[in-house]
Protein backbone atom coordinates (compact mmCIF):
# COMPACT_ATOMS: atom_id res chain seq x y z
CA UNK A 1 0.00 0.00 0.00
CA UNK A 2 1.24 3.48 -1.14
CA UNK A 3 1.60 5.75 2.38
CA UNK A 4 2.55 9.18 2.56
CA UNK A 5 3.68 10.60 6.12
CA UNK A 6 4.49 14.20 7.23
CA UNK A 7 5.25 15.67 11.04
CA UNK A 8 2.50 17.68 12.14
CA UNK A 9 3.45 20.16 14.99
CA UNK A 10 0.88 21.11 17.67
CA UNK A 11 0.88 22.69 20.82
CA UNK A 12 0.91 19.18 22.66
CA UNK A 13 3.75 17.75 20.71
CA UNK A 14 4.36 16.18 17.05
CA UNK A 15 2.35 13.71 15.59
CA UNK A 16 2.91 12.14 12.67
CA UNK A 17 0.01 11.56 9.96
CA UNK A 18 -0.17 8.92 7.55
CA UNK A 19 -2.12 9.22 4.21
CA UNK A 20 -2.97 6.28 2.17
CA UNK A 21 -5.33 6.10 -0.93
CA UNK A 22 -6.11 10.23 -0.51
CA UNK A 23 -7.51 9.27 3.60
CA UNK A 24 -6.17 9.43 6.87
CA UNK A 25 -5.47 6.38 8.11
CA UNK A 26 -2.70 7.60 11.49
CA UNK A 27 -2.44 10.59 13.20
CA UNK A 28 -0.41 9.58 16.25
CA UNK A 29 2.89 10.47 18.12
CA UNK A 30 4.32 7.13 17.83
CA UNK A 31 6.46 7.17 14.69
CA UNK A 32 6.70 3.31 14.97
CA UNK A 33 3.31 3.05 13.85
CA UNK A 34 4.12 4.61 10.39
CA UNK A 35 4.84 1.55 7.84
CA UNK A 36 8.77 1.08 6.72
CA UNK A 37 7.43 1.60 3.12
CA UNK A 38 6.04 4.55 3.59
CA UNK A 39 7.04 8.13 1.88
CA UNK A 40 8.06 11.25 3.71
CA UNK A 41 6.24 14.02 1.36
CA UNK A 42 4.35 16.81 1.44
CA UNK A 43 0.50 16.39 0.42
CA UNK A 44 -2.59 18.78 0.45
CA UNK A 45 -4.57 16.53 2.68
CA UNK A 46 -1.91 16.75 5.51
CA UNK A 47 -1.70 20.52 4.66
CA UNK A 48 -5.41 20.39 5.14
CA UNK A 49 -4.97 18.49 8.62
CA UNK A 50 -2.37 20.78 10.12
CA UNK A 51 -4.69 23.81 9.06
CA UNK A 52 -7.65 21.94 10.98
CA UNK A 53 -5.58 21.54 14.09
CA UNK A 54 -4.34 24.88 14.35
CA UNK A 55 -7.53 26.02 14.15
CA UNK A 56 -8.59 23.81 16.73
CA UNK A 57 -5.69 24.45 19.31
CA UNK A 58 -6.49 28.48 18.71
CA UNK A 59 -10.51 27.10 19.67
CA UNK A 60 -11.86 28.62 16.33
CA UNK A 61 -12.64 25.08 14.85
CA UNK A 62 -14.97 22.55 16.59
CA UNK A 63 -15.49 20.04 13.54
CA UNK A 64 -12.95 18.44 11.55
CA UNK A 65 -13.94 17.75 8.15
CA UNK A 66 -10.91 15.54 6.95
CA UNK A 67 -11.37 12.06 5.22
CA UNK A 68 -10.16 9.34 7.24
CA UNK A 69 -10.30 5.88 6.70
CA UNK A 70 -10.73 3.29 10.20
CA UNK A 71 -9.63 -0.42 9.46
CA UNK A 72 -10.30 -3.02 11.80
CA UNK A 73 -13.20 -4.95 13.06
CA UNK A 74 -17.32 -3.94 12.47
CA UNK A 75 -17.13 -3.19 15.68
CA UNK A 76 -14.26 -0.61 15.67
CA UNK A 77 -15.43 0.81 12.73
CA UNK A 78 -18.54 1.33 14.48
CA UNK A 79 -17.39 2.61 17.59
CA UNK A 80 -14.96 4.66 16.16
CA UNK A 81 -17.37 6.38 14.02
CA UNK A 82 -19.71 6.98 16.68
CA UNK A 83 -16.78 8.89 18.75
CA UNK A 84 -16.77 10.86 15.49
CA UNK A 85 -20.24 12.21 15.46
CA UNK A 86 -19.83 13.62 19.17
CA UNK A 87 -20.25 17.33 19.19
CA UNK A 88 -17.00 19.32 20.61
CA UNK A 89 -16.44 19.43 24.36
CA UNK A 90 -19.27 15.88 24.48
CA UNK A 91 -18.19 13.79 26.85
CA UNK A 92 -19.58 10.04 27.35
CA UNK A 93 -18.79 7.02 29.26
CA UNK A 94 -16.90 3.70 27.96
CA UNK A 95 -20.53 2.23 28.82
CA UNK A 96 -22.27 4.75 26.49
CA UNK A 97 -19.69 3.83 23.70
CA UNK A 98 -20.54 0.52 23.69
CA UNK A 99 -24.09 1.22 23.57
CA UNK A 100 -23.69 3.12 20.85
CA UNK A 101 -21.47 0.83 18.91
CA UNK A 102 -24.34 -1.62 19.48
CA UNK A 103 -22.61 -3.80 21.95
CA UNK A 104 -23.90 -2.42 25.34
CA UNK A 105 -21.90 -5.16 27.24
CA UNK A 106 -18.50 -4.21 25.39
CA UNK A 107 -17.34 -1.31 27.43
CA UNK A 108 -14.09 -2.82 28.42
CA UNK A 109 -13.25 -3.85 24.99
CA UNK A 110 -14.43 -0.25 24.37
CA UNK A 111 -11.51 1.27 26.75
CA UNK A 112 -8.66 -1.55 24.63
CA UNK A 113 -9.88 -0.39 21.36
CA UNK A 114 -9.69 3.38 22.24
CA UNK A 115 -6.08 2.81 23.50
CA UNK A 116 -5.34 1.93 20.31
CA UNK A 117 -7.04 4.40 18.71
CA UNK A 118 -5.02 5.09 15.19
CA UNK A 119 -6.37 8.58 14.66
CA UNK A 120 -5.59 11.06 17.75
CA UNK A 121 -7.61 14.33 18.45
CA UNK A 122 -9.74 13.53 14.99
CA UNK A 123 -11.00 10.95 16.23
CA UNK A 124 -11.65 12.30 19.68
CA UNK A 125 -11.22 9.33 22.25
CA UNK A 126 -10.05 11.73 24.96
CA UNK A 127 -13.68 12.70 25.52
CA UNK A 128 -14.89 9.19 26.73
CA UNK A 129 -14.33 8.98 30.56
CA UNK A 130 -15.53 6.50 33.05
CA UNK A 131 -19.01 5.78 34.42
CA UNK A 132 -17.81 7.35 38.12
CA UNK A 133 -16.84 10.87 36.35
CA UNK A 134 -13.31 10.11 36.25
CA UNK A 135 -10.93 10.46 33.26
CA UNK A 136 -9.50 7.05 33.04
CA UNK A 137 -6.78 6.83 30.41
CA UNK A 138 -5.39 8.12 26.97
CA UNK A 139 -2.93 6.52 24.71
CA UNK A 140 -1.18 10.14 24.87
CA UNK A 141 -1.24 10.29 28.57
CA UNK A 142 -3.41 12.29 31.52
CA UNK A 143 -2.24 15.48 31.22
CA UNK A 144 -2.83 15.65 27.13
CA UNK A 145 -6.24 14.09 27.98
CA UNK A 146 -6.44 17.04 30.49
CA UNK A 147 -5.69 19.48 28.37
CA UNK A 148 -7.54 18.53 25.52
CA UNK A 149 -10.52 18.75 27.96
CA UNK A 150 -9.85 22.15 29.26
CA UNK A 151 -9.51 23.49 25.47
CA UNK A 152 -12.99 22.16 24.81
CA UNK A 153 -14.98 23.70 28.06
CA UNK A 154 -13.84 21.45 30.93
CA UNK A 155 -12.33 21.74 34.40
CA UNK A 156 -11.37 18.19 34.66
Amino acid sequence: MNQIFERIRTPMGDLYCVIEREKIVLLHFDSQQISHNAQKSPHPLIQECQSQLDAYFKSSLKTFSLSLEIKGSDFKKRALQALQNLAYGEMITYQTLAQMAGSPKAYRAIGSLLAQNPILILIPCHRVILSNGQLGGYTWGKEKKKKLLKLEGHQK
